[in-house]
């Protein structure tokens, strides 16, 4: 009876829309049916753009292009009793001072459930159901090798280790296998990523006899085209790709960006074509797509959440901030500067560090916990100073046991401390800041220039002050 069910399962899973492809009946074909809407809107030509969490099912090389934590969600509905799921989280590692190693990890899960089959003993039995579940679990990592392999371009590879198992009425069975992923980008506007699925192949029992799953190729590449002034981005891209004894297949889609919030898609592939729209706003993005095949409609939606706010994006932050100020907008961007300066702490960088923490104090001087912060920054940077006293120490020895010029040791304590300023030059040198800073915003940048040049002459350390002369120097470059 259980075999006979098994049977039952292989001769009427065809049904599903999957086996329009080529891939019909071969072991581990649930794995093909792809996730996301955004890929499956162009066609699956994905493995050379891979550029969210769903980087785990198409090409696991892509996570490393991921600079902060996601997690991604797909839901489709095949056909009547029949559901597929994909959930996927991935997360950047730490980056870690003189450590050439980090890359992004990913966890994902794929699941293909059916119900409602019928079985019996035998021809005058009633019948009973049964259900049949696929799963995948897939652990990944990707890692960028530009700066360990010098090839003058981006290159990426991933891995990702799975485990399936699968269930038909009461017999079971589980495999392991692993893919192996490379993305790389000769150029700006043209990439090529390539996926070998199943490199170890995952062998599951059911019964008795074991079933293996066959060896998958997936190449792709892609071609993007911006323009800036009208905000629009044009991405082609191709696909060809062969499972076991299936034939190769090829498959492409087109891309329209505006303002890296909208996307219009549409692809083709063996198994029809489709169409998408997607919506991304801040760390949200929200994508559609519909495939029209033989045997009708489906559609597929997806959710991608990303958290935290990347360095470029804090720096477009302080630019959008500085270009339209307020007092809410002052905070924001001292909000920014603060979490810049978290990003330069965790690198050990305390001198960065400690610079943007000034400078969110100058920007929301309110906030008592920016202070203690720069305060604690500080500490810190004197620890590792701190390591230099030995150094200076034996100096000083040194010095007094050879001829040197009569002011030399009194150099020495002035290498352990900062210059002293009077409570009221900082004062006045602060208020020459914050007229410059008003001069600034008011685009009067020969009187902010002067302002913050005289601040200079009272407070030669004030970074904020050096940094905001810098960007006016940047804003008239090239200005009459």
């Amino acid at each position: 009876m259980l075999l006979f069910a098994i049977l039952l399962w292989r001769v009427l899973l065809p049904t599903a829309p999957l086996h329009a492809s080529g891939d019909a009946g071969q072991p581990g074909s649930f794995l093909r049916q792809g996730v996301g809407a955004r890929p499956l809107a162009l066609g699956g030509a994905f493995a050379a753009i891979a550029d969210d969490a769903s980087s785990i099912y198409w090409n696991p090389a892509g996570l490393a292009q991921l600079k902060k934590p996601e997690l991604t969600a797909t839901h489709l509905i095949l056909f009547e009793d029949t559901s597929y799921d994909f959930v996927a989280a991935a997360h950047p590692l730490p980056t870690r001072p003189g450590s050439r190693i980090r890359g992004t990890l990913g966890l994902g899960w794929i699941r293909q459930s059916s119900g409602n089959f019928e079985k019996r003993s035998n021809p005058f039995d009633s019948p009973t159901e049964f259900s049949i579940q696929e799963n995948a679990y897939q652990l990944s990592w990707g890692q960028s090798f530009s700066e360990i392999i010098p090839l003058g371009f981006p290159l990426a590879l991933g891995l990702s280790l799975k485990g399936i198992h699968q269930k038909i009425d009461t017999a079971s069975g589980s495999g392991f296998g692993v893919d192996l992923g490379i993305l790389t980008r000769p150029h700006p506007r043209l990439s090529f990523g390539a996926l070998i699925q199943n490199l170890a192949r995952p062998k599951v029992t059911l019964l008795s006899r074991p079933t293996r799953f066959p060896l998958g190729l997936d190449l792709s590449s892609t071609y993007a085209h911006p323009f800036p002034q009208q905000k629009i981005r044009i991405l082609l891209a191709a696909r060809t790709s062969k499972y076991g004894e299936a034939r190769w297949k090829p498959s492409g889609g087109l891309e329209i960006e505006w303002a890296d919030k909208a996307s219009l898609r549409a692809g083709h592939r063996p198994r029809g074509t489709s169409a998408g729209l997607g919506w991304r706003f801040g760390n949200y993005q929200l994508d559609y797509s519909t495939l029209l095949s033989e045997l009708g409609l489906s559609h597929h939606a997806s959710l991608i959440l990303r958290f935290g706010k990347t360095q470029e994006e804090l720096a477009a932050e302080i630019r959008r901030g500085i270009q339209q100020f307020n007092q809410d907008e002052a905070r924001r961007l001292s909000e920014s500067y603060a979490l810049q300066a978290d990003h330069f702490l965790k690198e050990g960088n305390f001198p960065q560090a400690i610079r943007h923490l000034e400078i969110a104090t100058l920007w929301n001087p309110e906030n008592p916990a920016l202070s203690s912060r720069l305060e604690r920054a500080r500490k810190l940077m004197e620890q590792q100073v701190g390591k230099l006293k030995p150094t200076l120490q034996v100096l000083e020895k040194t010095l007094q046991e050879f001829p040197s010029p009569p002011k030399a040791p009194a150099e020495i304590p002035r290498a352990e401390k900062p210059i002293p300023i009077s409570p009221e030059r900082r004062k006045r040198a602060e208020k020459l800041y914050y007229q410059a800073v008003d001069a600034y915003l008011k685009a009067d940048y020969p009187k902010a220039k002067g302002l913050l040049e005289e601040t200079l002459e009272i407070n030669p350390l004030s970074v904020g002050t050096r940094q905001l002369l810098e960007k006016i120097e940047l804003v008239t470059e090239g200005l009459p």
